[in-house]
């Protein structure tokens, strides 16, 4: 136990000389990140990471190979919509394509 206090308290003190030693502008930055990411952290909790979904940034990537056939419109279109209705969230990052076509049909 008192190991990994004094661990914990030499972590912070580090930290602390870290931190004092930044520039003006990098430790702006850093505080826009925190905030950032607080910001998003309180207006999408309920964002769950499945099977199907990999939550890895603020960013929407779609991997998903369409195919060409007579409903390649219609599948196109169905797509757009579907990640209209997600990108609300704005942390989806990723999406397999099985999950878009079992969304799609």
């Amino acid at each position: 136990m008192q190991r990994s206090v004094l661990e914990r308290e030499l972590r912070r003190k580090r930290a602390r000389e870290r931190y004092a030693s930044m520039s003006p502008k990098k430790n702006e930055a850093r505080k826009m990140k925190a905030c950032v990411y607080k910001q998003q952290k309180e207006e999408y909790p309920g964002l769950n990471q499945t099977a199907n979904n990999y939550v890895k940034g603020s960013y929407i990537k779609i991997i998903c190979l369409l195919h060409a056939n007579e409903n390649t419109i219609y599948t196109i279109l169905s797509v757009h919509y579907i990640m209209q209705k997600m990108s609300m969230y704005n942390r989806l990052s990723y999406l397999t394509a099985s999950h878009l076509m079992r969304q799609v049909h």
